[in-house]
């Protein structure tokens, strides 16, 4: 299982960072999110289709990636 982030409280700190800490629904926010099993992996890739959808459209896009920044 991937984690969004490590470390203790992160569902507390994303949801305190989204202004919703003191929302009067706040404990069911925080059970939902800490139940959930959160993958990176499908995470990234919804989030590149999305991406791709709003910025590129319809038709090929050409990505680059720079070498030099995997060798710092």
């Amino acid at each position: 299982m991937d984690t969004s982030a490590p470390g203790k409280r992160t569902v507390s700190a994303i949801l305190r960072v989204m202004g919703l800490s003191e929302a009067k629904n706040y404990p069911t926010y925080h059970r939902v999110l800490n139940r959930a099993c959160w993958s990176s992996r499908a995470a990234s890739g919804r989030l590149l289709r999305l991406l791709s959808s709003v910025f590129v459209g319809v038709g090929p896009a050409v990505l680059g990636i720079n070498a030099l920044a995997y060798a710092a």
